[in-house]
């Protein structure tokens, strides 16, 4: 695996080192192609090295970003080398695990399609980077579980981490020791890694709005700690459709099996251009019925309608199979962080257990990191109501970057819906179900979800129209009842 970045960033790394005056570490974000590193950008792990209780597994908040160009400020990090005190590193200056973990589960919210943490870039003294290395190692391996968390399809192995890395800087840019840690299953391989690479590197994008519309039915509760088990249950069916379906790109269709390089299939007028992709799904696919185990006493229903706003980056001299992997890996991605933020909502807000209930979900921006083939956007989840002002605060804290607050792309999809229902239901009639299931398998939730969508559709007239055209065979049962008597 080789290790390519922008020639700016070489620089960036060598000021770093020179202003050294405490322990710094970096997410290394980019793209992981068939054998090389492609590094966009290096966010900052944080100003003050403290793990935030409000972003532990669970407990994450929705925050925001702006849609902008901005600009890497190289002087932000001499005028925060120049306020740290130079009389020698306390333990706060060094990150521990949770800390690091904490802020790249914050991080990942903000990535794309096709972007991930790969690895983590340690600058410091020999004494200092000793004392980090056991704890990013430590700390990829989680990350590797929480990347993998994100793919949800079991049989993708297409899509799970297989590399990370770190890259420790002692003294300068030529004293670098990068070690690449390979994942197996369930092993870890570490070995010595190569350099940084400096090449240009031209990064497209490849963007796309999904429809969705789908409904679940299950046996059991929705709410509560099974919310995000029956959320997942409730997407992946559908997302294995889009996965198993073909992509238009540009007027081209492609299966996603193709080596065929991106730069061959750029708009050769405009290269800045983004691609544009639509998936090619059949009308019966619009709608899922997820098949799930049933066990409880309870009729649940889920519903998931809205648009997504897709959007994948990548270098220009990667492969369109590779471009495809990673633009229908952003859709489970954006797909279930939307549930995680939403039943971390309902929990903070003590809503959990509430039967029924029609809710909005957040909708994604975007910010750009640059301009148009130097960089990548990064996103965010909001609310339509949610006050933007921090939102500069959130790209600085990450990226040491300004940006224009009046360029935010809030149009890019609206706010999705989740409709959640709960039916309770009489032993007899969980029983009676269970007898359907055997019988019908699948089919019996279809039956129920068929039967529930008619009711809530009867209205009190549709009503007394069905009394009035039954009464005749009632009439005509009661009087043969009677004869035979």
């Amino acid at each position: 695996m080789k290790i390519i970045i922008n020639a700016k960033w070489k620089s960036f790394l060598d000021g770093l080192v020179e202003v050294h005056a405490k322990p710094e570490v970096l997410f290394a974000l980019g793209f992981e192609a068939a054998d090389s590193f492609y590094v966009g950008y290096f966010a900052e792990c944080s100003d003050k090295y403290k793990a935030d209780v409000d972003f532990q597994d669970g407990k994450d908040e929705i925050t925001a970003v702006n849609n902008s160009n901005v600009n890497v400020e190289d002087n932000n990090w001499q005028q925060g080398a120049d306020e740290v005190s130079k009389a020698g590193v306390s333990e706060q200056d060094f990150p521990d695990e949770e800390c690091l973990y904490s802020r790249a589960r914050q991080l990942l919210r903000m990535l794309p399609g096709g972007i991930e943490i790969s690895g983590v870039v340690l600058v410091g003294s020999e004494p200092e980077l000793g004392a980090l290395e056991g704890t990013a190692t430590r700390f990829l391996k989680r990350l590797r579980k929480l990347r993998d968390r994100h793919v949800m399809l079991k049989n993708e192995a297409s899509l799970l981490t297989k590399h990370l890395f770190i890259a420790a800087i002692r003294n300068s840019w030529e004293n670098c020791n990068i070690q690449l840690m390979q994942f197996s299953g369930t092993t870890v391989h570490i070995e010595v890694g190569p350099t940084f690479a400096v090449h240009d590197i031209f990064w497209c994008s490849l963007q796309s709005t999904v429809a969705e519309n789908i409904l679940d039915t299950c046996d059991g509760s929705v709410f509560g700690v099974d919310f995000q088990k029956r959320f997942v249950d409730l997407i992946i069916p559908y997302a294995q459709k889009l996965f198993d379906s073909c992509l238009l790109i540009n007027g081209h269709v492609y299966d996603g099996h193709e080596s065929t390089c991106v730069s061959e299939v750029l708009n050769k007028e405009n290269s800045l251009a983004p691609l544009k992709a639509k998936f090619l799904l059949n009308s019966s696919d619009q709608r899922i019925v997820t098949e799930v185990e049933h066990n409880g006493s309870a009729c649940a229903r889920m519903q998931l309608t809205g648009i997504l706003a897709i959007r994948a980056f990548f270098p220009s001299v990667c492969t369109i199979e590779e471009v495809v992997a990673a633009f229908r890996k952003d859709i489970l991605r954006t797909l279930y962080i939307r549930g995680e933020l939403h039943h971390e909502e309902r929990l903070v807000t003590g809503e959990e257990s509430e039967s029924n209930s029609y809710r909005n979900l957040p909708r994604r921006v975007f910010v750009s990191l640059g301009c148009p083939g130097e960089c990548f956007d990064i996103c965010e989840y909001i609310m339509h109501d949610e006050d933007l002002s921090f939102l500069e605060n959130e790209v600085s804290d990450f990226f040491r970057t300004r940006m224009d607050s009046s360029s935010v792309e809030l149009d890019a999809e609206p706010l999705m819906s989740i409709q959640t229902k709960e039916f309770s239901l009489s032993p007899v009639s969980a029983s009676g179900f269970s007898f359907l299931q055997k019988v019908f398998g699948h089919n019996a939730a279809l039956m129920l979800q068929s039967a529930a969508s008619m009711y809530e559709q009867l209205t009190a007239s549709t009503v007394r129209i069905l009394a009035l055209a039954f009464m005749p065979f009632v009439i005509f049962w009661f009087f043969e009842l009677i004869r035979t008597l």
